[in-house]
């Protein structure tokens, strides 16, 4: 079939979920000078002209073409876009797992015999406390002589 095709379907009685296969009268129109007619089973009915007020009998229905009126509910497309959107919601759920993780630093500075240190957290303030004071305490102490002994070289 080439070119456009319009078509609908009316049900001969009330459509059951799960009841199988529907019974009514399948509606084609290619050129909308006439219809072609269907029943259930896909079997050819016949062909009416709008307006020719000549019924035609099918899965016991009488059925009569006044007028056809082109229309379209269903419209398929392609957006290039898409992949685009779905890898930004990817990096999203990334970055918001990676704002989880806490970032630390630490700052250390000898002035003479004496080490200044410093820290900063974003998250888990306790624990780098507790991080920092084990840092600390792994630190060996040298002697306040051999340090100057070291600064003199």
């Amino acid at each position: 079939m080439k070119g456009r095709a319009w078509g609908t379907f009316v049900p001969a009685e009330p459509i059951i979920e799960g009841g199988g296969q529907p019974k009514g009268v399948s509606i084609i129109a290619r050129d909308f000078q006439s219809v072609a007619l269907y029943d259930s089973a896909g079997k050819f009915a016949g062909v009416r002209r709008p307006g020719s007020n000549k019924p035609i009998e099918v899965e016991g229905m009488r059925v009569t073409v006044d007028n056809l009126i082109g229309a379209t509910g269903l419209e398929l497309k392609v957006d290039p876009g898409v992949p685009l959107v779905y890898a930004g919601f990817g990096g999203l759920m990334l970055t918001t797992m990676v704002s989880y993780l806490s970032h630390s630093q630490i700052w250390a500075l000898q002035e003479g015999g004496t080490v200044h240190l410093s820290g900063k957290t974003n998250r888990a303030t306790v624990s780098f406390t507790q991080e920092l004071s084990r840092l600390l305490d792994d630190v060996p102490e040298r002697p306040v002589a051999s340090l100057e002994t070291a600064a003199e070289l």
